[in-house]
């Protein structure tokens, strides 16, 4: 089975879900969670609407220190990420990822790739640059990408790589 961490998220909780979902119904997949010690909560959580969807092999990586959790993201098979520093170490590392970019500060750290294996998706919005002070009731940048694009992206990465 393919091995796909989601290292890092903040994603609408349904978001996340309805998009790893969609994806472990297209391909066999791990599905790794990893964060700090304060996110266990959040990842527990995530974990169970998962397995409440019928995914069955989501699995809560322990807490890391640095050097793991890059080996852990260099080692994962392919990294759903937030605009973070896993997105940055899965495109450092050459990793097929799928990274969501919101608009806050689009351009000035991302998206950049190493190969065609890293994809950055946003919903590009007339507010792009807000320094993150955004102005309506959610970030559209980031809560409108449709979970459908995600699974498509990370599938069609997928199926590359395994040519």
């Amino acid at each position: 089975p393919h091995d796909v961490g989601v290292l890092h998220h903040h994603l609408p909780p349904q978001q996340l879900v309805r998009s790893i979902v969609s994806l472990c119904r297209t391909v066999e997949l791990t599905v790794l969670l990893a964060g700090s010690a304060p996110q266990r909560n959040a990842l527990a959580a995530l974990r169970t609407d998962l397995e409440r969807e019928g995914i069955k092999d989501v699995r809560i990586t322990p807490p890391m220190g640095i050097v793991e959790y890059v080996e852990r993201v260099a080692a994962a098979r392919a990294v759903l990420s937030m605009d973070s520093a896993t997105a940055h170490i899965a495109a450092a590392c050459n990793k097929p990822m799928v990274a969501i970019l919101g608009g806050g500060h689009y351009g000035h750290f991302a998206p950049w790739r190493r190969s065609s294996r890293q994809v950055w998706l946003t919903h590009k919005v007339d507010c792009f640059e807000c320094d993150w002070q955004c102005i309506h009731p959610y970030p559209h940048c980031v809560a409108d990408i449709d979970p459908e694009d995600i699974r498509r992206t990370m599938t069609r990465l997928l199926d590359d790589r395994e040519e």
